[in-house]
């Protein structure tokens, strides 16, 4: 399931006078991606900038930089989630996130056979212990929710 929602497009953009790459971007379909990998790098003291039209860029010297917040960005993004039971249960978990100004995405699941298998609501993480804090949110969470005419309760 990683390697499906996490691909990747890697491109070398501007080329020199030698036909050198002058800077290196990272894409991935989701905006909290691109903020953990700009996260790492302001941690990191890498020069960087995110593209209007999404990903992260660096200059080629500091692609190895890229890399690496990139694989930081990995071991933590994905841990944090939880099928959702339906349409009710998961507008009372935007609710709640949004309330809680919590970085979320909610995503399609497939079974093996690539059938539609429900919708994941996702925490994003970008540390270990941001996985941790987490997970205790994300047992606050709704769960549970019944929907009524006048709307969502708990």
């Amino acid at each position: 399931m990683r390697a499906l929602a996490a691909a990747t497009c890697l491109v070398l953009a501007s080329t020199g006078a030698q036909g050198e790459p002058k800077e290196t971007c990272l894409q991935r379909p989701s905006a909290h991606y691109d903020a953990g990998i700009a996260h790492h790098l302001s941690k990191s003291r890498t020069p960087h900038r995110v593209s209007a039209e999404g990903g992260v860029c660096v200059a080629a010297e500091h692609a190895s930089a890229l890399e690496e917040a990139s694989r930081q960005v990995d071991a933590h993004f994905w841990e944090v989630a939880r099928l959702l039971r339906d349409d009710c249960e998961e507008r009372a978990f935007v609710e709640w996130a949004t309330r809680e100004k919590l970085r979320f995405e909610i995503g399609n699941v497939v079974d093996l056979n690539r059938r539609p298998a429900g919708r994941m609501f996702h925490l994003r993480s970008y540390s270990s212990d941001e996985v941790a804090a987490n997970r205790r949110k994300l047992d606050e969470a709704p769960a549970g929710a019944a929907c009524t005419a006048a709307g969502v309760t708990v």
